[in-house]
């Protein structure tokens, strides 16, 4: 079949959006990166109907070290959202995890001494919607226990040693809409393993190895609504391809307007794009 494309129509681009490094929470737009523990804010598109739905209310615990948990046993055991920050060790999210927890809902991890070794304890945890492991010393080794929480809404592994050969462990969370994989070493390999993941609506590969040949494996993923590509080797022609076959999903590339041939997206360029009628047509194109 044949389709136009209008450049500057058909990637729009969002200047209100929230990217990932901006600081800002979703549902918590005036707390700052270094207070609510997370590297970055949330993937372009979520939205505050998205809060409501995936972050429970608070209670809430932050700790930063093993002896904090050890003393707060009896209010941990009440919490729906807690924080691990700094020096809390396997040991200290070992204890964590047999308490139960029967209200967790969220956890956040962020730049702990927490290991492979360590976080097999949180397949205790299965009533977890979200969960944040940022700047993590874990590879896919973990990621045999992160499946086994079949109830998550919204996964974020950032800055962690997973790479492609882990991705198909993934595979068991049905429930998944919102995945964040930024500055990981992904590339185009691991994506037929994520394009199994038929929930997902919101995507980020920021700062990884995919290119436009990774993208074709994506095609098939009709729920996706936010693509997020910034500084990976995907070109504009490859996203604008995308964008084609995926017309209700946002793509963002490269933190600015795409360019083609030098000119910017405000200046109207047609060109039609000639596409198999076939999704075998389409694999093949990829080879």
């Amino acid at each position: 079949m044949k389709v136009k494309l209008t450049f500057g129509e058909s990637l729009p681009l969002d200047a209100n959006l929230h990217s990932w490094d901006n600081g800002i929470r979703l549902g918590e737009k005036n707390m700052n990166t270094q207070e609510n523990g997370l590297s970055g804010g949330p993937c372009p598109g979520e939205t505050a109907e998205d809060s409501a739905h995936l972050r429970p209310s608070r209670p809430l615990g932050r700790y930063g070290t093993d002896a904090q948990i050890a003393s707060s046993e009896d209010k941990i055991r009440d919490l729906h959202t807690i924080y691990l920050q700094e020096r809390v060790t396997d040991a200290g999210f070992q204890l964590m995890a047999k308490l139960q927890l029967p209200y967790l809902r969220e956890l956040h991890i962020i730049d702990t001494a927490i290991s492979d070794q360590g976080i097999i304890a949180i397949e205790e945890m299965t009533e977890l919607r979200w969960l944040n492991i940022d700047r993590a010393k874990i590879g896919n080794s973990s990621l045999v226990c992160i499946r086994n929480l079949e109830n998550l809404v919204g996964l974020h592994l950032t800055s962690t040693r997973i790479n492609d050969a882990g991705l198909w462990k993934l595979g068991r969370l049905k429930q998944l809409e919102y995945l964040n994989l930024q500055q990981n070493e992904i590339s185009d390999l691991g994506m037929p393993d994520l394009a199994k993941l038929e929930n997902l609506k919101t995507l980020c590969l920021d700062y990884t190895l995919v290119s436009d040949s990774g993208l074709l494996k994506l095609i098939g993923m009709k729920n996706l609504r936010t693509l997020s590509l910034l500084h990976t080797k995907v070109t504009a022609i490859g996203a604008a391809w995308l964008q084609v076959l995926l017309p209700e999903c946002l793509i963002r590339l490269a933190g600015h307007p795409i360019t083609f041939g030098g000119l910017p997206m405000g200046e109207p360029i047609r060109i039609s794009l000639v596409l198999p009628s076939r999704l075998d047509d389409q694999q093949q194109c990829g080879k």
